[in-house]
């Protein structure tokens, strides 16, 4: 997941700033655009993190899931069942 994370949100990156020039989807703001290093390198790099934190959430909630319906029981029957807390008995 380190690498195929980074490496999806990037590959994703390329393709909506691609798609962005064609279609006008939104517009970047001249403070992104560096004309010293490569043209969207900052816009890039801030898609690439949103992107980077929505594949994490994603595969996080998947995990969450398949862990839930695929792993095994909490309590065997060999545990003892867990007791309930009632609190500190107060007297009056």
């Amino acid at each position: 997941m380190i690498i195929l994370i980074p490496f999806l949100s990037y590959i994703g990156t390329l393709i909506i700033l691609e798609e962005n020039s064609k279609q006008g989807w939104f517009a970047i703001p001249r403070d992104l655009i560096s004309p010293v290093i490569e043209p969207y390198f900052y816009a890039k790099i801030i898609i690439t993190l949103v992107l980077m934190f929505i594949f994490y959430v994603i595969f996080l909630f998947i995990t969450a899931i398949l862990t839930r319906i695929f792993a095994p029981p909490r309590y065997s029957v060999y545990d003892v069942p867990p007791q309930a807390f009632r609190g500190k008995k107060k007297s009056r």
